[in-house]
Parts: structure tokens; C-alpha cells; sequence
């Protein structure tokens, strides 16, 4: 089986998923703000250049390219402090002395564990063949969550696409042999009958076939001719390996396991629409969770020691706004329909109420309503909005009834 290292640079549908996850993480808006002001960041990734009071901040985004594949293929991602000397300090920045993060190929460091409390106590760097210690307040360092490890570094999502990428990897490798060897298939030599070969005869009858099976068709002579032997032809060519169904399975194998759609990597596997669609699950369901992971990594072990904070918005995607824009119009037709009020729809779409609830339309209720009962102003009489638990529960049952009405 392919090692995800190995893979990485053998195999483009396993490197191309990696790389598709690190690049989203990387590219994923947001901004840096000072500890308990959520109003005015410091820095928005929309701006090419740090601050310079953000100036150790350069490379923040190759940083998390890195630290997004690191994950994805092995599980944990590293990163030095690199610090100033004592008394050194860069001129109006807010990071005393941190000069900048240097990653550390996961390949190269472990952990340190009491033995007693299985505490971390540091971590052990490998540099020219020689472990060096690292004390854990120099290291910003994340892990996969794993439910078979308790504590320390998960399994990697690259691990389990390992084995679809082995497939792949094992079919290249076939035709590219293949290939070089004249596009001759595996062949043995039987003697017919009882016929017996003197030793100089057999001996060069296997010089010139093996000659002529590794040179191929660039030999001049040609393959020997006997009479007592016959060629019999053993396995498959190139024609009968080309199972494109095979290969199909294991491109979806590798991307399940990254949790990327397959029409990301190979774009004529869907057409525009479903496209669309699997774009927004992969931001939703992959690349927002292992984002906040890092943020959360980052915020812990780096800048909370400065008064910052690291905040991603992914609400600020184009796919994101679109759905935004698709769920808005879902929820206005709701609306329309007298199912639920303007503060009620306002709430579901995450806006503040503006005060003054207005009922949905055609549910105003009379006057006699009113004194008879002033505590029913929920709107319609079947309406009830503690019946649906969640945010999503009640888009859900909206927009069920917006497709039920043909709206």
C-alpha cells in the first residue's frame, strides 16, 4: 500500500485532494481582532499585507496550507515560534518578541509523555539524524480528533485514501512498465512434447528471449524460433486492464476519504448544478470544521498570548452568499404565504429584529380576537414556533411547505 508521503508525490487524484483542502483552508476569508472587539479586525485576509503591527503575521496563509495538509495527510501539523532576541522588539508591533512561524514537517517530530500522568511535556525534533528537545510553549501544534486515541495525534483522513490511491498508483505503474517494455505481454516458453533441448540450445534460447522480452520491439533480430518450443502468453494486456469502472470506484474512494467531491477534482463528473450544490457541502462539511480546528489551535497556542484572536467568515464565500441570497428567497416566500411573521422570518435568516413585530401577511387579527384573546399573536392558529427545535428544523419544514404549495 501506498504511504500518504509516498502518494503525495506518486499519485495526482490523492495529492490533488490534499492539495484541494489545503488551498480552501488557506483562501477561507477572515481576520485577526483584538481580544473582545468583534467590530474592527486588526487584519482581513482580503488585504495582501499584514499591518505592521501584524508584520511576524507574513505567510499567515501559507502557514495554513500547510497546516491543512499536514492534517490531512498525517494527522497533526507543527509550527516553531520563531522569537527575536531578548530586548529585540519590531517597532509599533503588538507581538512582542515573536518574529514569525517556521513549519515542522510532522514526519520529524513527536511527543514527549510523562510516564506517570501521560501529560505532554515537550516534543522531540529529529534534525541530521540527532533528536533535539522542544519545549511545548515554542510550538503551535493541532491535532485530528480520533475516537480510538485519547490523547495526541489522530489518524489522518490521507490514510484511508491511501489504499484507493494504491489502486491507482499500482495501474500507473503497470501501463508505464508496460510501455517501456515494447507493450509485450508476460510470456513463458513450453517445450512440446517430449523434446529435450541440449544445455548450449536452452541457454541461448534464454539470452534471446530474455533479450528480446526486456528490449522489445527496438530489438533488431527479433525473437528466437524453435520448433520444440511454444510461447504461452500469461495475464492481462493494457487493452484488458483498462477497467475505467476500477478506476472510477477508487477516484471516489480517495475523495470520500478527504471529504472532497469528486467534481472538484475531475469537473466533468457533474454538471453545473450539482456542482454548485457539492461545493457548498465540502466548505459546510469539510473545510468550516477543519478551519475552526485550526483556528482554534492557533488562538490557543499563539495569539490569545498577544490579546488577538484568529476568526474565520466563511459566511463571506461567494457559494456561501449565494445560498444565503437562495435561502432568503425561500424564507420570503414563506413569508408571503402567512406561515410566519417578518421578525420571525428576519430571525431565521439571522438578522436582529427591528422592533415592532409585524404579523405575516393575512393573519392580522380583528379587534373582538384581540380583547377575546390578546395572548394568541403568533399569527395563524396552526402555527406553533416551539414545535420546531432548531434553526434548521424550521427552514427545513418552510421550505417543504413552500414546495408543497408549487411555490
Amino acid at each position: 500500500m501506498c504511504l500518504p508521503i509516498s502518494a503525495w508525490t506518486r499519485q495526482g487524484v490523492f495529492r490533488r485532494c490534499a492539495d484541494v483542502r489545503g488551498k480552501a483552508v488557506s483562501l477561507l476569508p477572515g481576520a485577526i481582532y483584538a481580544a473582545g472587539d468583534d467590530e474592527t479586525p486588526l487584519w482581513r485576509s482580503d488585504d495582501t499585507e499584514p499591518p505592521p503591527k501584524l508584520a511576524a503575521l507574513d505567510g499567515f496563509g501559507t502557514a495554513l496550507y500547510l497546516a491543512e495538509c499536514a492534517l490531512a495527510l498525517t494527522g497533526r501539523f507543527y509550527f516553531l515560534r520563531q522569537m527575536m532576541q531578548r530586548g529585540e522588539r519590531r517597532q509599533g508591533s503588538v507581538l512582542g518578541r515573536f518574529a514569525g512561524l517556521q513549519y515542522a514537517s510532522p514526519m520529524y517530530m513527536r511527543e514527549a509523555r510523562s510516564e506517570t500522568t501521560g501529560e505532554l511535556i515537550g516534543f522531540k525534533r529529529t534534525v541530521n539524524g540527532r533528536d533535539i528537545s522542544v519545549a511545548p510553549e515554542a510550538v503551535v501544534w493541532g491535532y485530528q480528533p480520533d475516537p480510538f486515541v485519547e490523547a495526541g495525534p489522530g489518524s489522518a483522513d490521507g490514510a484511508a485514501a491511501a489504499y484507493g490511491a494504491s489502486v491507482l498508483d499500482s495501474i500507473a505503474r503497470f501501463t508505464t512498465r508496460f510501455t517501456d517494455g515494447g507493450m509485450l505481454k508476460m510470456t513463458a516458453l513450453q517445450v512440446e512434447g517430449d523434446a529435450v533441448l541440449p544445455a548450449e540450445d536452452r541457454s541461448e534460447v534464454r539470452r534471446r528471449w530474455w533479450h528480446f522480452l526486456r528490449r522489445g520491439e527496438t530489438m533488431s533480430e527479433g525473437p528466437p524460433v524453435l520448433n520444440h518450443l511454444k510461447p504461452v502468453v500469461l495475464g492481462d494486456g493494457l487493452k484488458d486492464l483498462d477497467n475505467e469502472a476500477l478506476t472510477r470506484t477508487q477516484v471516489h474512494a480517495v475523495c470520500a476519504a478527504f471529504g472532497v467531491p469528486v467534481s472538484l477534482i475531475l469537473p466533468e463528473a457533474a454538471n453545473y448544478a450539482t456542482a454548485a450544490v457539492e461545493e457548498r457541502g465540502f466548505y459546510t462539511r469539510t473545510v468550516v470544521p477543519q478551519a475552526a480546528l485550526i483556528e482554534r489551535a492557533v488562538n490557543r497556542r499563539l495569539l490569545s498570548e498577544y490579546g488577538l484572536r484568529l476568526r474565520f467568515e466563511p459566511q463571506r464565500l461567494e457559494v456561501m452568499q449565494a445560498y444565503e441570497l437562495e435561502k432568503a428567497q425561500q424564507v420570503g416566500r414563506v413569508y408571503a404565504l402567512g406561515i410566519v411573521s417578518r421578525t420571525e422570518a428576519r430571525d431565521l435568516l439571522g438578522y436582529t429584529s427591528q422592533g415592532g413585530d409585524e404579523p405575516a401577511p393575512g393573519t392580522e387579527p380583528s379587534g373582538d380576537a384581540e380583547e377575546a384573546a390578546p395572548e394568541s399573536t403568533t399569527g395563524t392558529a396552526s402555527y406553533d414556533p416551539t414545535a420546531l427545535r432548531s434553526l434548521s428544523e424550521r427552514v427545513d419544514a418552510m421550505v417543504g411547505t413552500v414546495t408543497a404549495t408549487g411555490f
